[in-house]
This record gives C-alpha cells, sequence and structure tokens, in this order.
C-alpha cells in the first residue's frame, strides 16, 4: 500500500509540475511507466485491489490521461535471457535477479514479472482503443519502425523517417 501511495504521489507531483504544463504549452508529452504501471505492478504484481489502484491513479493525475499508451510484449523468459546476456545479474542466495537497483523487479522475481506482464496484457485489453502493442522480439531498427509508424497514423504527429 505505501508503494503504491508513493508512485502516486510522485505521479501527481509529475502531472502538476512537468506533464500538465507542457501539454498547456500544446507540446506532445512521452512518459514512461505511467497509471498502466500501477495496475500493472501493484495491482496485478503485488496483489492489491485493483479498483483501490485505480482510485489512487485517479487522485493522483485526475483528466490528465494519455491518449495512447505503447505496450512492448515480451515474455519473460526472453527478458531474463537479454539481462543475463547483459551481464547484469547479481547473485541473491541461490538465484540471480536483475539489477540490484530496481527493487520492484528484485522483489519478486520471475514470479511477480509474469504476473505484471499478464495484468498489462489484460490492461491493453482493456483500454484496447487507447493501446497499441508490439512483440518486443523484433530487431530494435524493426521495432522502431513499426512503433514511428503506429504514432504517425494514430496521432499525426510523429516526423517522417531520413532517408
Amino acid at each position: 500500500m505505501a508503494e503504491l501511495l508513493l508512485y502516486g504521489a510522485d505521479r501527481a507531483q509529475h502531472v502538476e509540475e512537468v506533464i500538465q504544463p507542457s501539454l498547456d504549452q500544446g507540446k506532445v508529452v512521452i512518459c514512461d511507466r505511467y497509471t498502466a504501471s500501477s495496475l500493472a505492478y501493484q495491482g496485478y504484481g503485488r496483489g492489491l485491489n485493483l479498483k483501490m489502484v485505480e482510485q489512487v491513479n485517479s487522485l493522483a493525475v485526475g483528466e490528465c490521461l494519455p491518449e495512447l499508451t505503447v505496450y512492448l510484449d515480451l515474455p519473460v523468459e526472453v527478458t531474463w535471457a537479454r539481462i543475463d546476456r547483459q551481464g547484469d545479474l547479481f547473485r541473491q542466495g541461490d538465484s540471480f535477479s536483475p539489477r540490484a537497483e530496481d527493487r520492484l523487479e528484485e522483489a519478486g522475481g520471475e514470479q511477480l514479472q509474469r504476473k505484471v506482464a499478464e495484468g498489462y496484457k489484460k490492461i491493453a485489453k482493456k483500454y484496447h482503443q487507447t493501446s497499441l502493442v508490439f512483440d518486443a522480439q523484433l530487431g530494435i531498427d524493426q521495432l522502431a519502425k513499426e512503433i514511428r509508424n503506429a504514432l504517425r497514423e494514430r496521432l499525426q504527429w510523429f516526423p517522417e523517417e531520413k532517408k
């Protein structure tokens, strides 16, 4: 509960000080991990009541909701394999966990990440009108191209690629 409230407080401050002023100036705002993250991590991952998570999100952001949310879908096994290849693991007892400084990933390991991944899928399905889901197993150039094309089509703002 404390984790959810802390993220809500941080998000409220971010909306007030950064996001809303930028939107008021007509700027495009791209935000990494917004309200869907709290639903996925604290709701689906940690098992907090989803309605309560939605209430905290609502208090934190008010009417400042995203026009579009981009989800990068990657199987948990592939995620952990990529982290392992990067040599970014630390030993914790008899197991390995990703990046010691990432408390959320460290706390529940693979089991938490599976719950979170399933949560993100449910959220994207529920809010399908404002969700774009991409296969993150694609090569980085192809993935970037697909995201740019989708953003260009849906929001009509992403600049054309230079040839």
